[in-house]
């Protein structure tokens, strides 16, 4: 081979490998500008499941239940019914004081037990004449000062108390200790259905004011129809009342 095509092999070869060097030495690199990005590449944004979480924190929980409150508590519906309206009377109007609201529930509940037994035979029916002149002092407002609605109930009050036929009914918290079986029973009652109720009903007012009688109706112990109920008492659950209140 002459010299001439020597030198332009070898040279084409030089070329050929210093190509496969400059290669392996490409400060450029695959490996190098993996790093390089994954360096400067900023934090990932969260995702829409970890807002929701974050979401789910920040929600106000319900007060746990406690190992008594999964005891059941005998006893028959009117009380029931007299403390849950005191509760809902409450949470729907914070400035009135407790003593109030004991007193609308048992006005509430009376209001349903003289209807139910009526329904049923055990209370007689009123009086033509009589009834007619009751209604008539309602409409004219008797000498109650406001009228309130509480679970689709007008309520009728004098200062702090509730006038129910005319007069003034009290609500009685000794009394109603003594039906729940001990103070209590009331107290750990109470202190759940107020935790459900600020937990699934605060800024639904409304919606609790026409929902809050059915619910009632969804919790109350479980007793005979008719007459081989009256007055007879069932199994309330506490657990069952934070299940049928509380709302997600």
């Amino acid at each position: 081979m002459p010299p001439t095509t020597r030198s332009a092999t070898q040279a084409r070869t030089n070329e050929r490998s210093h190509g496969r060097n400059s290669k392996v030495k490409e400060p450029g690199s695959a490996p190098a500008a993996r790093k390089r990005k994954a360096e400067a590449a900023p934090e990932e944004p969260s995702t829409p499941h970890s807002n929701r979480t974050q979401k789910r924190a920040r929600t106000s929980k319900p007060q746990k239940l406690e190992a008594s409150d999964l005891e059941p508590i005998i006893i028959n519906r009117a009380p029931v019914l007299e403390l849950w309206g005191a509760c809902v009377s409450h949470f729907l109007h914070p400035e009135l004081p407790w003593t109030t609201c004991l007193s609308i529930g048992s006005t509430i509940s009376s209001i349903t037990a003289i209807s139910k037994g009526r329904s049923i035979g055990t209370i007689s029916q009123p009086d033509p004449d009589e009834h007619k002149k009751k209604r008539k002092r309602a409409t004219e407002g008797g000498d109650a000062d406001e009228e309130i609605k509480v679970m689709g109930f007008p309520v009728r009050l004098k200062g702090e108390v509730v006038i129910f036929k005319g007069k003034p009914k009290p609500g009685n918290e000794e009394s109603l200790a003594k039906r729940f079986g001990g103070e209590e029973n009331v107290e750990r009652t109470r202190r759940v259905t107020e935790s459900a109720l600020r937990h699934s009903w605060k800024g639904r007012e409304a919606d609790l004011e026409k929902e809050a009688f059915s619910m009632y109706e969804r919790f109350r112990p479980d007793v005979p129809k008719g007459k081989g109920g009256w007055g007879r008492k069932g199994v309330l659950s506490l657990g069952k009342i934070e299940h049928v209140v509380q709302r997600d």
